[in-house]
């Protein structure tokens, strides 16, 4: 059976990270919050309600931490094109 995973970039989005949550929980397997230096309940927030919660140390733009994120999520992931998996797997070499 296929696991559907929903990834979340955020930064401090305690004001929406709950709803956005509960959406995604609706048909999602896993949800996977891919946290950029949040500094308020982000993390609280979505531990709480079951998100596995992955803070990283800084935010190298969009393109770069949605590719990072790709690593985070549960094997095995068939998302995106073949151009897309075969940049993900350069990407972390």
């Amino acid at each position: 059976m296929k696991t559907i995973s929903a990834i979340v970039i955020t930064k401090n989005e305690e004001m929406h990270i709950e709803s956005c949550i509960k959406s995604l929980q609706q048909f999602a397997d896993e949800v996977i919050i891919y946290d950029s230096m949040s500094t308020d309940r982000t993390e609280e927030i979505a531990t709480s309600l079951g998100a596995k919660f992955i803070p990283t140390p800084n935010f190298p733009g969009y393109g770069p931490q949605r590719i990072n994120a790709h690593g985070s999520l549960t094997p095995p992931h068939t998302n995106g094109t073949p151009a897309q998996h075969q940049e993900i797997k350069a990407y972390h070499r």
